[in-house]
């Protein structure tokens, strides 16, 4: 198979081929993209979590900020 930047692939043990889809696969996304769509987002867990495909992002954040 070719690269296709943003596009990922591999097979599981059984055979059945997964297919990544990064948002850079769109050539209409570029960084400027990006930007705005952040801003969009509660936190950057959850941007990496839903944009950046970091399944771990978002583990050991604080649930309510701490008073000092």
């Amino acid at each position: 198979m070719n690269y296709i930047k943003g596009i990922t692939t591999r097979r599981t043990r059984l055979g059945v081929e997964i297919v990544r889809v990064h948002y850079t696969a769109d050539p209409e996304r570029d960084s400027e993209w990006a930007k705005r769509e952040r801003q969009k987002y509660s936190s950057q867990a959850a941007w990496d979590r839903e944009q950046e495909i970091v399944h771990e992002a978002g583990g050991g954040e604080l649930l309510f900020a701490l008073e000092r």
